[in-house]
């Protein structure tokens, strides 16, 4: 599954210490909408929890047009999310858990 590939490569990338831009593809994004829009929304809310406990497939979860269109316009209003610049690199955090 692509989700999955993506996950690998992040984990990957953050054992190595990089940074990885976020990524910017309409269905990342979506579904990084429907997470955060989940924490104050009920219904979002219901479909992302499907998901996450493997109840449904993201196309089931999402086809819901009321839930599509919640998680569209929280798209539409928030801005991207983006990791802070003062996160510490990987290096930097083994120093500080292994201390």
């Amino acid at each position: 599954m692509t989700a999955d590939a993506a996950a690998v490569q992040r984990l990957e990338a953050g054992v190595r210490g990089e940074r990885r831009p976020a990524p910017d593809d309409p269905m990342s994004r979506f579904v990084g909408a429907a997470f955060a829009c989940a924490a104050d929304d009920a219904m979002v809310g219901g479909a992302v929890a499907s998901v996450v406990h493997l109840f449904a497939p993201p196309a089931q979860a999402f086809a819901d047009a009321e839930v599509n269109e919640r998680i569209r316009r929280h798209l539409a209003q928030a801005p991207p999310i983006e990791r802070p610049a003062d996160t510490p690199s990987r290096a930097e955090f083994e120093a500080m858990v292994s201390s």
